[in-house]
């Protein structure tokens, strides 16, 4: 079993200022990286990637590829802001239209159950940043709110059985989505103060969740 953090929080805590300090978000970047296609070819270039629309762009010697999700096995770049690699695996997967295609996700933990995500760019809306303060707390007399792009992640189980579940920030239902074990995740979940609203959380829980089937 290995674990594939990704450091995913760091852009969800810069990417509230991304527009005003200019932050580029992982997609809106190009990183170096390879691919695999469905042939068993690898590509190896400059890669940009379009999670919601399961197509990658591939920048070699300045010649540009565009290969869907269709196309390819798996990709991996290397991000050099987190100096990390990063691996995405296209798998078939009935959307919410009830089609099955190829799509991209991401692999967060591997095991028996693994964690993988889906990343994707929102639109929300905010206080503005400098607020007045009154008997500690916030002060916005105007209702003056301002948009910003957040980084979030949608996260998958897939188990053993290439099965995919998509999980919700909700106890009972992340729970309940594993195969099994669900009294020893209550306990997993209590013992850790483990949050569902988190990545690294829920990579533990799916990683403790993968030692009770080695017991």
């Amino acid at each position: 079993m290995r674990l594939f953090l990704t450091t995913i929080l760091v852009f969800s805590a810069l990417s509230v200022q991304a527009q005003r300090f200019g932050f580029q978000f992982p997609s809106e970047m190009w990183h170096s990286g390879e691919v695999v296609l469905s042939d068993g070819n690898t590509v190896r270039g400059i890669i940009k990637y379009d999670i919601s629309g399961d197509v990658i762009q591939v920048d070699q010697d300045k010649k540009i590829q565009t290969f869907a999700a269709s196309q390819i096995q798996q990709f991996k770049i290397f991000q050099e802001d987190i100096a990390r690699f990063r691996l995405f695996f296209s798998i078939p997967f009935l959307n919410k239209n009830g089609y099955r295609r190829p799509s991209f996700f991401e692999l967060i933990f591997e095991g028996e159950t693994s964690l993988l995500a889906r990343e994707m760019i929102l639109v929300t809306t905010r206080p503005p940043r400098d607020p007045y303060f009154s008997g500690g707390r916030r002060y916005n007399p105007y209702g003056l709110t301002s948009n910003v792009r957040v980084l979030d992640h949608e996260l998958y189980l897939m188990n053993n059985k290439g099965k995919i579940t998509q999980l919700t920030k909700k106890r009972k239902d992340v729970i309940y989505s594993f195969d099994d074990k669900y009294s020893d995740l209550k306990k997993i979940i209590k013992s850790n103060r483990l949050k569902m609203n988190s990545i690294d959380d829920i990579a533990t829980l799916v990683a403790e969740y993968n030692k009770l089937g080695d017991q």
